[in-house]
């Protein structure tokens, strides 16, 4: 994160949230591994969250139909919910 907040000002704000959402997510699948490994479901649902957020937010990928998806699931009592594939097919 570091490398890419020094390069900002040469980024639009697209390929600067992308990226972002890169740099985060290889983060969180290392610390959905170390939470696995130590049986931390609660935590594998953190980043579960956090990965669907940031697809939403950085990516931009999402919509008001999987938001709602994983509202719902989540409301239901899932630890963790995000959206999976793009719809490319």
């Amino acid at each position: 994160m570091a490398q890419l907040d020094s390069a900002r000002a040469t980024l639009s704000e697209t390929e600067y949230i992308r990226a972002r959402h890169a740099i985060t997510e290889m983060q969180r699948v290392l610390d959905c591994v170390d939470a696995l490994g130590r049986g931390d479901f609660v935590r594998v649902g953190q980043l579960i969250n956090e990965s669907h957020r940031s697809l939403r937010d950085d990516y931009t990928v999402s919509c008001p139909e999987l938001d709602t998806a994983v509202e719902a699931s989540l409301a239901a009592g899932a630890l963790g919910s995000r959206m999976v594939g793009g719809g490319f097919g």
